[in-house]
């Protein structure tokens, strides 16, 4: 009886010894008021999220995160209401983040700037372009209040200073919760929430395409038991036909087990040679770098970075919408006009396939000679010039003709590529075990691929009713669970538990005003799985050695 209920009593010890490192008692009064109100808000949102029907009648609608955003009056009161408490939270964080720094640091004080400045002159920008100069003169004063605080030297280096410029920069939001109130408010082109709509669809997006890459990266570490050296062939093979039997699967009775576009992808024998070579030229690239890195490991320098850069990428209409409502919101304020062209949008495939030979030309540079880096961005690099190529021509009004058309592969085409790969190798090291390739990655060859082009897949999850209670609850409970240990310096543990519920705060906002985004469906996860499959299936099968100096996490 005692040894079956050890593991219970050692999974409760370790939960406790992770609350008790919050330790709110060990931080300075100021800091701790605000970090149990971010705690308090993050509760409420969650609350919004969680109960059922108050966000039913959240839409959007409109040309990617360039949208019409609707509301209830009351969801749109606990936005704003939140998002004042994030404002204040960030001022305090990063003017916190900027103290704690000995010596400062160029790009913190850049940051410090950037926080400042945005949190300062949104509310009174967004309500000058509704019209509303009365809203706007009240937010200015303690705008213009926080602006000038900030720099003056008394100010910055008193420890009071930063929850108390908090206050003030909570109260430059606070009045657009009371503006909702009004006629004008309930519109849906209120540039409020055009702006807060896209700034939280860009983000959750771009979460939704990383999100892929740490849904592969988690799911492929729960067997790493697998990848090991000392596996005898016959054991391998066995994994092996098990995923090819997976495979097979997928391509005949589970093809439709997903929703459109996933079944094309699950029928690739009817595409295009040329796909075929191209997926082929991909798949050979990961092997022999792969094969060759198991004997001598490649420098590990800089591979996520990759990966967010890729991302990056594929968001890079996100990115643009986010400059237009910028400036459609200092047209509107100067003139009184709207405008938000989408003319530009039949560019973006262009400059996502100028985005992606730049990348390739980086990684080229002699300092990323030996690194993974380079050898993660060089095959995706192939498989994606090919895929905004076809987009481009696509968009340009150029229809190609059979067999050209249909030209780019598919994750799925490499992945059934690399698992056959794999067999091969599986054959290799039966027939001449004196040169056996490393069985760990004839495994991860097998099992990798397939995890990595269903990945995605959990993410449209986060939207529906069950998903929605594991997203936030997972949100809540990380703001203990992932705590260092607790600093001695008061004012350096107040920074760690300030950092985590900031972050806690500002996942739970993004995912609150995100919920009626056109991205929460299937095409982004293709979307998603296009453009990281690859980087992800090359980074968890390209053996790396840390770079000398370094610490062994550093990416």
């Amino acid at each position: 009886m005692e040894t079956g209920s050890s593991p219970s009593r050692s999974r409760r010890e370790r939960f406790r010894r992770r609350i008790s490192r919050l330790r709110p008692g060990h931080v300075p009064a100021g800091y701790r008021a605000w970090i149990i109100a971010c705690w308090a808000v993050s509760l409420g949102v969650a609350a919004v999220i969680l109960i059922p029907g108050l966000t039913d009648a959240v839409s959007a609608e409109g040309t990617g995160v360039i949208a019409r955003f609707t509301a209830p009056v009351g969801f749109r009161v606990a936005v704003a209401v939140a998002c004042s408490a994030l404002a204040g939270a960030s001022v305090v964080w990063v003017l916190l983040r900027h103290r704690m720094q000995r010596p400062p640091r160029a790009r913190d004080a850049v940051l410090r700037e950037a926080v400042m400045i945005a949190v300062a002159v949104f509310p009174v920008a967004a309500l000058l372009a509704d019209g509303q100069r009365r809203f706007a003169a009240v937010v200015a004063v303690p705008a213009l209040a926080l602006l000038v605080l900030a720099h003056l030297p008394r100010v910055r280096t008193r420890t009071h200073a930063g929850p108390l410029l908090g206050v003030v920069a909570a109260l430059a939001w606070l009045p657009l919760a009371g503006y909702q109130l009004t006629a004008p408010a309930a519109r849906s082109e209120s540039w409020v929430w055009v702006a807060l709509f896209g700034a939280a669809a860009a983000l959750a997006a771009f979460g939704s395409y990383y999100g892929v890459a740490r849904a592969a990266e988690t799911r492929s570490s729960r067997l790493t038991f697998l990848y090991r050296a000392d596996l005898h062939p016959i054991l391998v093979l066995g994994i092996v036909l098990a995923g090819v039997a997976v495979a097979a699967l997928r391509l005949t009775v589970a093809r439709d087990l997903f929703p459109s576009p996933d079944p094309e992808l699950w029928t690739p024998f009817g595409r295009s040679p040329i796909s075929w070579t191209i997926a082929f030229v991909v798949a050979s690239m990961i092997v022999i770098v792969a094969v060759r890195a198991s004997q001598d490991p490649l420098t590990r320098l800089g591979e996520r970075r990759i990966v967010a850069v890729l991302a990056g990428i594929g968001n890079l209409e996100l990115a643009i919408s986010a400059v237009v409502i910028t400036i459609g919101i200092g047209v509107a304020v100067v003139t009184g006009a709207t405008f938000l062209p989408t003319e530009w949008l039949v560019w973006v495939p262009l400059a996502k396939l100028l985005g992606v030979l730049v990348l390739g030309l980086v990684v080229l540079l002699p300092s990323f000679r030996g690194t993974a880096a380079r050898w993660i961005a060089l095959p995706t690099v192939v498989f994606l010039a090919a895929t905004t190529l076809s987009t481009t021509l696509v968009t340009g009004g150029v229809l190609l003709q059979q067999p050209v058309a249909g030209f780019p592969a598919t994750p799925v085409q490499v992945a059934i590529l690399l698992l056959a790969a794999a067999l091969a190798l599986c054959v290799w090291n039966l027939v001449i075990p004196r040169r056996e390739i490393n069985p760990s990655l004839v495994v991860r060859l097998a099992i990798v691929p397939l995890i990595a082009v269903h990945a995605g897949w959990l993410l449209p999850a986060a939207w529906s009713g069950l998903g929605r209670i594991v997203v936030v609850v997972t949100v809540l409970l990380a703001l203990a669970w992932f705590m260092p240990p607790v600093a001695a310096d008061r004012m350096r543990h107040g920074f760690h538990v300030l950092s985590a519920s900031v972050a806690q705060l500002l996942t739970l906002v993004v995912f609150l005003l995100a919920i009626p985004s056109l991205f929460a469906d299937g095409a982004l996860t293709v979307l998603g799985l296009l453009w990281l499959s690859v980087p992800i299936i090359a980074a968890l099968t390209i053996d790396t050695k840390k770079l000398a100096g370094e610490p062994a996490a550093s990416q």
